[in-house]
């Protein structure tokens, strides 16, 4: 029952981090149209084996300046897959020639990007020591003479 209700606690601290993170961050970034002008996939050897990375190019203007930029995700340079469908996938979303969304910031406007927020896969770790806490205060309390366990009831 306490594992249960931890859960559900967390749960919805993740998820308001999440929505509060991705509405506050988000209402900072303006969008222009670009052009993908690069659009291949570079093979490289890492720990886990092959990973396939996407490699996007893209230009877009703002205020008549011509930028460059790369970054497919905000806040991440690159992405690994290690199963080369999944890289295929996610690389024929940018043929060289196509119209994209590209969104910069006012202030920083050489940096663009075509996706912006947090995917739930970037709390990985986080989920994991959530699971570890609630895994360990069920444990304890499992463990727990009864005569204790009535007070945390």
């Amino acid at each position: 029952m306490l594992g249960l209700l931890v859960t559900f606690i967390c749960g919805g601290i993740v998820y308001s981090y999440m929505a509060s993170f991705n509405r506050i961050y988000l209402s900072d970034w303006l969008s222009v149209s670009g052009e993908i002008v690069k659009s291949e996939m570079n093979v490289t050897n890492a720990k886990r084996g092959e990973c396939w990375k996407p490699v996007v190019d893209y230009l877009y203007r703002v205020n008549d300046i011509e930028f460059r930029s790369f970054y497919i995700r905000s806040g991440v340079k690159e992405t690994c897959y290690y199963r080369e469908n999944e890289a295929k996938k996610a690389l024929a979303k940018y043929p060289v020639g196509e119209t994209v969304e590209v969104f910069f910031q006012a202030d920083n406007p050489e940096v663009g990007v075509l996706l912006l927020g947090m995917k739930w896969s970037d709390l990985y770790l986080f989920l994991m020591f959530l699971l570890g806490t609630v895994a360990g205060v069920t444990v304890i309390f499992v463990k727990l003479p009864e005569g204790k366990r009535e007070l945390l009831e």
